[in-house]
Formats: structure tokens, sequence, C-alpha cells
């Protein structure tokens, strides 16, 4: 099936609304660069291509020959979102904003789309950024567990929605 993905192809999500540019490709996996910029990992089977050439325009994706489905009405594939950031010229509390609004972003997400559990990956720093989304998950009432060491190592908290 990662023959037909090539490297700089555009692809979206099955089941998600999640657009992106494929950066690399392993026997296993397929990373993609998404439209927010980060960089998300996603098996062969979860992905379409739509384009086999790059085309961002604008900083947007633009899809030409987008295939429509329709979607599943119960998401039981768990998602991981990887909330490091890539830009180093901002201050510590844009990232963490930043960081944060991501997260709420796909939470959200995650829970109108009705999807059994979600990982996001915090890394292990100071702690900062865990000891926050741990405060929001608390005030919503959801439970949570530090993800599985052996696929994520630490940094990484599992949301049971």
């Amino acid at each position: 099936m990662t023959d037909k993905i090539k490297i700089g192809a555009s692809v979206s999500v099955l089941d998600d609304t999640v657009k992106g540019i494929v950066i690399t490709i392993d026997k296993h996996s397929i990373k993609i660069l998404d439209e927010d910029g980060f960089e998300r990992i996603y098996q062969a089977k979860e992905l379409i291509v739509y384009d086999s050439e790059p085309s961002l325009s604008k900083g947007k994706l633009i899809n030409k020959d987008a295939k429509i489905y329709k979607p599943k009405a119960i998401n039981k594939t768990p998602r991981v979102i990887d909330l490091h950031n890539k830009d180093k010229h901002q201050t510590s509390n844009n990232i963490l904003q930043k960081q944060l609004d991501v997260f709420q972003f796909h939470l959200k997400n995650a829970i109108n789309k009705k999807q059994n559990s979600i990982t996001f990956i915090h890394g292990v720093g100071e702690g900062i950024l865990r000891k926050r989304i741990e405060e929001i998950l608390l005030k919503k009432g959801l439970t949570f567990n530090d993800a599985p060491y052996y696929k994520y190592g630490y940094g990484a908290i599992e949301i049971y929605l």
C-alpha cells in the first residue's frame, strides 16, 4: 500500500479533517506535515492520496481530486498528537499557549467525533505542560493515565473519552 504513496504527496486522513504532505515513509508508518505545521504518523491504510505532487499554496493545501468518504459514527482508532514545538523563535509563554491551544482543539475534536481515546505526547521537560493538561482534564472530569512507555516513552498522556 505504501508504494502508492510517495514523499511530497498531498494526503488526507480517513475519517478525519487532517490534511498534509508526506515527509517520510518507512516499512510500518508514514509521517506527514499537517496544515498547522505539526508532524503526525499514520499507517498507509489511514491515508488518502489526492495529489502525488506537492501542492502547497500560501501555506494551505489545495484539494483538487479529493475523494468523498462518509465518516463513521464512532471513530475507534486512537489518535496520537505530538505537542512538541518546532518553532525555536518564540518565547516560552507563547510556546506553552500554542501547545495548550492545539491540545484543546484536538481534545474537543476527539470528543465531538466520539473517539474512545486520544494520546498526547508532551515530552518530559520540567512538567509545566503536563501539569496544565492535567488541570484541564480534571476540570472536564476526564480519565487519563500515562501512555504506554513501550509505545511513546516517558512524556505522553492517554485520555479516555
